[in-house]
């Protein structure tokens, strides 16, 4: 039988493991389905809609970076814009309109990307869980 010491000392160490693995978790919250932009063809300084699906496992705080790459292997940052967690857990699909940068170059090679930080647990607002979401490719054509 297990002193009230040793007891402690094992209830204790039991919860110590199971919160280093809640806190160091770095499996990514979401699986990346599917994405497609519409119009698949466009002009520099034209709109498309860009449609991203994920299957989202838990629900953290996140920050992302987009970036278009034109079709002269070009890369445009493009311009900064909220982002929130989705409001609940299962498939999403998001939506969100941008302008092909008027200095993109035509060509069949371009795509779009997207790197989402997130932070799921304490640890990771000192280091994000990062998540390069697969490029999303299409043609720019030339101006005309």
């Amino acid at each position: 039988m297990l002193s009230r010491t040793q007891t402690a000392a094992a209830i204790t160490a039991i919860a110590l493991v199971i919160s280093g693995l809640y806190l160091y978790d770095r499996t990514p919250p979401f699986k990346f389905v599917e994405g497609h932009i519409d119009p698949d063809v466009a002009m520099p300084g034209q709109p498309i809609s860009v449609s991203i699906t994920l299957d989202w496992a838990r629900l953290c705080e996140l920050n992302v970076t987009r970036i278009m790459r034109d079709g002269g292997g070009d890369e445009h940052k493009l311009p900064w814009s909220p982002s929130s967690p989705p409001p609940n857990t299962g498939r999403l699909t998001s939506v969100r309109s941008i302008i092909v940068p008027t200095a993109a170059k035509f060509g069949k090679g371009a795509c779009y990307r997207a790197t989402i930080y997130m932070q799921c647990g304490v640890l990771d607002k000192l280091f994000p869980i990062k998540v390069d979401v697969p490029c999303i490719s299409f043609e720019i054509a030339p101006k005309g």
